[in-house]
């Protein structure tokens, strides 16, 4: 039987859930026993830039709101709050109109998870919720009260390690039985693969340090530049190596 598949992954900055949402949302449409309807909802303008890339894979792009995005403050702790707050209660009715229009078997929830979480707690929604988890959320006493009733009424929560999991379930907020391992969808094996072959040019009688991750502020290369720059000073026969995207 058919069914809708609908990913709510809004953002300010491409971090690497951008790319998880949507290679994710890619899978389940390519490969998929039935032909399902799999689509992104459009927040704020967000995935105007991946237009192309999801029709091509047949996805479907869900507009939301007005686009919005190219207003939205994106750089610093404080600006990202605000585009978060905004985002929030611009978007509280919308998502309550988009799950009675077009009433989702399943919503995937990535980013921003309160207000999916928020709206699916207080009305009686037919959709089953699967909440991704991708880091351990930083718990006071009013974000573990939240998290602990807010999830009692979605249907899975997926994580990417199994190191994630036992953490989340030894803190005991959680309901273990629907805590799943998924792993990340981050990698695109074609496009990998042609990275297999590529050559590093380096000079034979040195050595190297080798560091792989995003070009984005969450992998840190700053520090590690900073830092491994003081063991270069002892060590001057060593050259550090960054492969990213």
């Amino acid at each position: 039987m058919k069914k809708k598949i609908l990913y709510w992954s809004p953002f300010i900055t491409n971090v690497g859930t951008v790319r998880s949402t949507l290679n994710s949302a890619i899978a389940y449409s390519r490969y998929s026993l039935n032909d399902n309807y799999v689509g992104i909802i459009n927040v704020c303008g967000e995935w105007d830039d991946y237009k192309d890339e999801i029709k091509k894979n047949n996805l479907y792009l869900i507009k939301l709101n007005f686009s919005y995005f190219k207003y939205l403050p994106k750089r610093g702790y404080l600006q990202s709050r605000i585009s978060f707050f905004l985002i929030f209660i611009l978007s509280f009715f919308p998502l309550i109109k988009l799950f009675y229009k077009h009433k989702p078997d399943y919503l995937i929830i990535h980013l921003i998870t309160s207000l999916p979480l928020i709206i699916n707690y207080f009305l009686r929604l037919k959709s089953k919720i699967i909440l991704r988890i991708s880091g351990f959320p930083k718990l006071n006493f009013l974000r573990k009260m939240f998290w602990s009733m807010t999830t009692k009424k979605i249907f899975k929560i997926t994580c990417p390690s199994v190191e994630l999991i036992n953490e989340l379930k030894n803190k005991n907020f959680l309901i273990e039985d629907k805590i799943l391992f998924l792993p990340d969808a981050i990698i695109n094996v074609k496009k990998f693969i042609g990275f297999k072959y590529q050559k590093i040019q380096r000079k034979t009688d040195r050595k190297y340090l080798l560091s792989v991750g995003r070009y984005t502020k969450q992998k840190n290369f700053k520090y590690l530049i900073n830092e491994i720059s003081n063991f270069f000073n002892n060590n001057n026969n060593y050259d550090l190596y960054i492969i990213g995207d």
